[in-house]
């Protein structure tokens, strides 16, 4: 490659010569003749400066304009990063972890860590003393506040949702179920915002009998309490096919299960203070007398045993030995 001379001054270029005129250049610059620049016997050089040029640009590049956004692949990832920050992390699907207890914690220090509450690991847990923790000790832990449920024989989702006062839908979500129509016996269900189902009631406050039973069967009213067919109809029937699961309406202590009369396969179940349900016309009894109940458990497969016209439940509540319409005192 052929060098060339830019000269310049001050470090600016002031043009391109051959080696030949670098010096006729300079005494002309600085209005010298020929004479006087060789009786100097020197080239002054502190205001003159060669600088090797190797290449010559063709063409200027076009640069923007202040007011100019140049956009490239760099720009775009900082803006997708940005776009990312600002949008918020998807909810954690709740789900049940272990957690060893260490050295120092307490219950409200680890529900704190994983999002839930006390209660929540207590019952789950069946802790007696939310205080008392061992080092070591393994607890399970729902991440959300709310209820693990084993799923029991004859329970459908509606009677879970039912039983817990919370919606389908949440249930499904939660558990990300496929098919709402079918949950298997055994399977484990996490019930979000439901707190334990076996929580107790007052069912008579001041002597006056309280709206705390739960429903002892899904299905349709098809007989309420009340006069029926010139004579005393005295529980509320609920219209459902043979084998549906029948709960009770809260807790107690079985003081029959058998056959009797017209109401054929039937369950007595004591509530103290004086309160008695019944449940009648079953096709198949789960408890015995003296079993002990709690609310929403699974006492019997509804049929269309004794007095029926139909498959139905026949339920009814009495108070001091007298029966009471169970619309008035069933939880809406």
């Amino acid at each position: 490659m052929e060098q060339a001379i830019v000269l310049g001054i001050d470090g600016s270029a002031a043009g391109g010569a051959s080696w030949d005129d670098q010096f006729a250049a300079q005494r002309s610059l600085l209005g010298i003749d020929a004479a006087a620049w060789q009786e100097a016997g020197a080239i002054q050089t502190a205001d003159l400066q060669l600088v090797p040029m190797a290449y010559q640009l063709t063409e200027e590049p076009e640069l923007p304009l202040d007011d100019e956004v140049v956009e490239g692949p760099a720009e775009e990832l900082v803006e997708e990063e940005a776009k990312k920050e600002e949008e918020p992390p998807p909810p954690a699907k709740p789900q049940v972890l272990t957690h060893i207890v260490q050295s120092g914690e307490t219950l409200w220090d680890i529900a704190k860590a994983y999002g839930t509450d006390v209660n929540t690991i207590a019952q789950l847990n069946n802790m007696g003393n939310v205080h008392r923790l061992s080092v070591g000790q393994q607890l399970s832990i729902l991440t959300v506040v709310g209820v693990l449920h084993t799923v029991e024989q004859g329970e459908t989702l509606w009677d879970i949702a039912r039983m817990y006062n919370v919606g389908q839908e949440k249930i499904v979500e939660a558990n990300e179920l496929a098919n709402p129509n079918s949950v298997q016996v055994g399977q484990q269900l996490i019930i979000p915002g439901a707190r334990e189902r076996a929580q107790r009631y007052q069912l008579v406050r001041n002597g006056v009998l309280q709206q705390a039973f739960s429903w002892p069967m899904k299905g349709r009213i098809s007989s309420r309490f009340g006069m029926r067919w010139g004579r005393m109809h005295y529980g509320l029937d609920i219209a459902a096919p043979t084998g549906t699961a029948v709960r009770a309406a809260a807790e107690g202590r079985v003081t029959f299960s058998g056959r009797r009369g017209g109401y054929g396969y039937l369950v007595i179940i004591d509530h103290g203070k004086g309160i008695e349900t019944r449940y009648a016309h079953n096709s198949k009894l789960l408890v015995k007398a003296g079993d002990r109940v709690e609310r929403g458990q699974i006492i019997a497969l509804s049929g269309n045993t004794g007095n029926s016209t139909g498959p139905h439940l026949h339920f009814e509540i009495r108070y001091r030995s007298k029966a009471v319409d169970p619309l008035k005192y069933l939880i809406r």
